[in-house]
């Protein structure tokens, strides 16, 4: 199995900086001293566009939901119920 036939490596290097700074901006919705603002329907909107695949996107989702679960399972300050709507 040829993985070159299915990715190519500028989608890939792309989809990693994408993932970089969803992981830098997904903890917080507002611009404090210590965290940037969440930049993810600008992050889903840049890689619809580059990406012409829905599975990038899903990809992008799935990151994002992994993301949230993570850091609420870590720091548990911010008592955010998550119900089966999220």
């Amino acid at each position: 199995m040829n993985l070159n036939k299915n990715f190519d490596k500028k989608s890939v290097i792309t989809f990693v900086l994408l993932l970089l700074t969803m992981i830098l901006t997904r903890g917080s919705h507002l611009l404090t001293s210590v965290s940037l603002p969440d930049a993810s329907f600008a992050l889903f909107f840049i890689g619809g566009m580059l990406f012409k695949k829905s599975r990038w996107f899903f990809s992008l989702f799935t990151f994002s939901v992994v993301i949230d679960l993570v850091t609420l399972s870590i720091g548990n300050i911010y008592q955010i119920p998550i119900n089966l709507g999220y």
